[in-house]
């Protein structure tokens, strides 16, 4: 993750859990561990680009993160949002 402290912005990147390890919620623990990192640096925001159109969409709105908007040059790739309190 990055933090651009002018926006207090947090961005997520290269979370995996391989084939093999799915399915045991070592994804979820992950994210969650680095939401918490956000937390603890003071950001007021995280966000993350995935595939709309892949599983994983649906499990970051689960997580909490929403829509924020496509990511230009991608099609298919969108930008996601979680706000911080």
């Amino acid at each position: 993750y990055t933090l651009k402290e002018e926006q207090n912005v947090a961005y997520i990147e290269g979370v995996h859990v391989s084939k093999e390890q799915r399915d045991k919620k070592l994804g979820t623990e992950l994210l969650n561990k680095l939401i918490d990192k956000c937390k603890d640096i003071k950001a007021k925001e995280c966000m993350l680009w995935c595939d709309k159109n892949k599983w994983m969409y649906e499990w970051y709105q689960r997580l909490g993160f929403k829509y924020w908007g496509d990511k230009k040059g991608q099609e298919g790739f969108v930008w996601m949002i979680k706000y911080l309190n």
